[in-house]
């Protein structure tokens, strides 16, 4: 499995050309003690900036989507099962060439419960969510969605029978799990 978000802070982490283009763009200000940008001092910035958040993006989504190719390439040629978490991934046009696209998706409320116990005020939470697409529209999208308002344990059982339609072939017929009800 790959995880595009850990693939974003690897490619600004210090020293990269990614964290260097960053300091440039954004100011040294906007950079760590370490190096890497402040992620918190630039999401300020960029979530309340749509200019700042494309210029930002210009800057580390390239980078973030060559190395998930990569990887999703060399986990065809050796016909391996792959997983790969792109959270933009309607938001940066790159939904051609995969097998299947499913979203995880909550209500708006639980997402910013969850942001909010993250540590981010109500403000900064929601304008994250303003910065990406509405969550019925990527499920609307997706070939699958799991609904995932309720306990982890739901959520677990939902993903689980998705696997499931996974080894058996019937992925395509799957649809819409409510991980919310279980």
């Amino acid at each position: 499995m790959l995880d595009a978000d850990e693939v974003a802070h690897d490619v600004m982490r210090p020293g990269t050309a990614v964290a260097r283009a960053v300091a440039r763009a954004f100011g040294t200000d906007m950079m760590g003690p370490d190096g890497a940008p402040d992620r918190t001092r630039l999401a300020a910035r960029v979530f309340a900036d749509p200019a700042a958040r494309a210029r930002l993006n210009a800057l580390v989504h390239p980078a973030v989507l060559r190395r998930c190719r990569a990887w999703r390439a060399a986990q065809r040629r050796v016909r391996k099962p792959s997983l790969t978490i792109v959270p933009l991934l309607f938001e940066v046009g790159e939904t051609a060439d995969w097998d299947a696209v499913g979203c995880i998706a909550a209500r708006r409320d639980t997402i910013l419960r969850r942001l909010r116990a993250r540590g981010l005020n109500a403000r900064d939470a929601a304008a994250r969510l303003r910065a990406q697409w509405p969550v019925r529209k990527k499920s609307a999208a997706a070939d699958w969605t799991i609904w995932n308002d309720g306990t982890r344990r739901a959520f677990a059982r939902a993903v689980a029978r998705q696997a499931a339609a996974y080894e058996t072939g019937t992925h395509g017929t799957i649809g819409k799990f409510d991980g919310a009800k279980e």
